[in-house]
């Protein structure tokens, strides 16, 4: 893990860091080092961690496009200018 800067800090173990390893069973937490949010790490079933930082190697990292939307969602929809059907007639008066 690494902080890049941030103004309340990374903790790992209790202990303020710029940069760490980290697996599962490490204690981190973000802002605080006892009371900021706690992140839980456990290793996939039946995977070893050195397994798991392979596999995670291998895969190739997978940047937004501009526009794109997060996964599971839609991207917005485009402005369409209203269409027109058949022919519009002024009312007539008599």
């Amino acid at each position: 893990i690494e902080d890049h800067g941030s103004t309340n800090g990374t903790y790992v173990q209790g202990q303020r860091v710029q940069r760490a390893e980290i697996g599962p069973g490490t204690g981190v937490r973000l802002g605080n080092a006892t009371d900021g949010p706690r992140l839980d790490l456990t290793a996939a079933a039946g995977q070893a961690p050195v397994q798991q930082q392979q596999q995670q190697q291998q895969q190739p990292q997978r940047h937004a496009q501009p526009g794109a939307a997060w996964p599971g969602q839609q991207a917005p929809a485009q402005h369409q200018p209203p269409v027109h059907h058949g022919r519009h007639q002024a009312p007539q008066n008599q």
